[in-house]
């Protein structure tokens, strides 16, 4: 019984992002500043469960680039469930389906190019889309002992969209994501463990004729750059992307006494975009390629029997580039090189009472060059973040968690070189490089609850909210970003 419950406690620790339920199986915006906000969850799953969830989020403001829409929605529902086969074995699976709707959406139908993307295909209309679609997981975990594992995860995803507004373009997408990870430890004291990640991704865009736009030529367009896109007066087409994704990790964790645990880890991922403009034409409309790698240090320090200290020091680089298709001549390339730090500690004031106050280091340095516009920008500060999380167990009936969170960007250099290149666009496009420059100030809270409705029954409310504050010098307003998960959990 000892080792089942070990065993429950290692699956079921979950350290994700207190947020919404994502409905996609990756988040291809990197340069979106909201990804890297936040601890985690504070209140972990313990024990086999099948459970009936919802999820909404909401985002909406005037911080964002002309191809990103004003406002998006996110609904999702669904079940999910843990099961222990046996005391090496235990099982999780879920299925959801799911919305997602993208208000006065400009020009841009390709449903992964939310933020920033060097090579952009779209039409002249400016209206609102929604993607609906299903998502099924899989995921297999056989422990041997406290630190020899084999974990394997399976995901597919299907969903189709259409974008209000004549000439009405429909998609199709399927999406497949394959994860395999494993540890294995020696002498006791040195625990060694790596995985891989693969994924496959897939849409389909159809232009057609309908009633309403009979009389009305649709204008397509190709950017390779921030400006002087390809125009195409066309009433018919079929658009087309392919990204693949191929990660890998590394890494290994010591224990060098009972109160002092490192940890060294290494994450690096390729991404390869190919953009078709017609089924008839073999061509490539676009070639994107990015490469990121993550080097990472972590320890773990017990500080008496009420507390625990936890560094983490890393680096992480991610380099991403479009070439011309035909002529394999560099359009443009992005850096975004990041060094980052925190500072955390998790202290019991008492058996049913924690504090997790944190502070957050990074130095930041963005740089892009499109040469296809002749346009070049670049962005150095720092980032500093501090956090302050709690953890309350009232009583066997109910328990809760949160925090809040603010981060602040101090910046340290900014610059834009405009040629004589560009062209009319430019005008439209000019937001987005400008929230690439621009400093942010980000405030947030977030609040979690277990509520025991049976004997192994709970009631799982989330909640959180998050405002970006974008420096006024380019953006008149903020964005506000909200979410709320409701679970019931079912004891098996």
């Amino acid at each position: 019984m000892f080792r089942q419950a070990l065993l429950f406690i290692i699956l079921s620790a979950n350290i994700l992002q207190a947020q919404a339920e994502d409905p996609y199986l990756f988040n291809l915006d990197i340069f979106n500043p909201i990804n890297s906000v936040g601890r985690g969850k504070y209140i972990p799953h313990t024990s086999e469960h099948f459970s009936i969830f919802s999820a909404y989020s909401s985002r909406s403001g005037e911080f964002r680039g002309f191809t990103e829409p004003a406002k998006t929605h996110n609904a999702v529902l669904g079940f999910k469930g843990f099961k222990v086969i046996d005391e090496a074995q235990s099982f999780s699976g879920e299925f959801k389906v799911f919305k997602n709707i993208r208000e006065q959406w400009n020009w841009v139908f390709v449903r992964d190019n939310m933020g920033f993307s060097p090579v952009l295909l779209g039409d002249s209309t400016t209206g609102s889309a929604r993607f609906n679609g299903i998502q099924m997981q899989g995921e297999y975990n056989y422990q041997f002992n406290t630190t020899d594992n084999i974990h394997a995860s399976l995901a597919y995803l299907v969903d189709e969209g259409l974008k209000q507004l004549t000439p009405r373009p429909v998609s199709e997408h399927r999406d497949v994501r394959f994860d395999l990870s494993g540890s294995y430890g020696f002498f006791g004291w040195l625990k060694v463990r790596g995985g891989i990640l693969i994924g496959d991704l897939n849409e389909t865009i159809s232009y057609r004729e309908d009633e309403g736009g009979l009389t009305q030529e649709t204008v397509l367009l190709k950017f390779s750059g921030f400006d002087l896109p390809s125009v195409i007066r066309s009433k018919t087409e079929t658009r087309f992307q392919y990204i693949n994704i191929y990660g890998a990790s590394a890494g290994m964790d010591l224990s060098l006494s009972e109160s002092v645990k490192i940890g060294v880890g290494y994450k690096g991922q390729i991404t390869k975009r190919i953009q078709k403009d017609d089924a008839l034409d073999p061509r490539l409309a676009g070639y994107i390629r990015g490469v990121s790698d993550d080097v990472s240090l972590n320890s773990r320090i017990l500080v008496g029997e009420s507390g625990a200290m936890n560094l983490v020091f890393g680096y992480s680089n991610e380099l991403g580039w479009s070439r011309a298709a035909e002529r394999n001549v560099m359009y443009s390339r992005a850096d975004n090189e990041r060094y980052y730090s925190r500072i955390s500690y998790e202290y019991r004031l008492s058996g049913a009472i924690k504090i997790y106050p944190l502070i957050s280091l990074d130095k930041i340095n963005f740089s892009f060059t499109d040469h296809f516009s002749d346009i070049s920008f670049g962005h150095n500060f720092y980032r500093l973040g501090a956090e302050l999380g709690t953890y309350c167990r009232i009583s066997d009936i109910i328990e809760f968690g949160g925090s809040v969170y603010y981060i602040q960007d101090l910046s340290a250099e900014d610059r834009m070189t405009i040629g004589t290149v560009s062209g009319d666009y430019l005008a439209f496009r000019m937001s987005e490089i400008k929230k690439l420059i621009t400093d942010i100030s980000i405030i947030g809270i977030r609040f979690e609850s277990k509520i025991k409705a049976g004997r192994h029954d709970y009631i799982i409310p989330e909640i959180g909210y998050t405002g970006i504050i974008p420096d006024r010098t380019y953006f008149s307003g903020g964005n506000s970003n909200f979410y709320f998960n409701l679970s019931y959990s079912l004891g098996i």
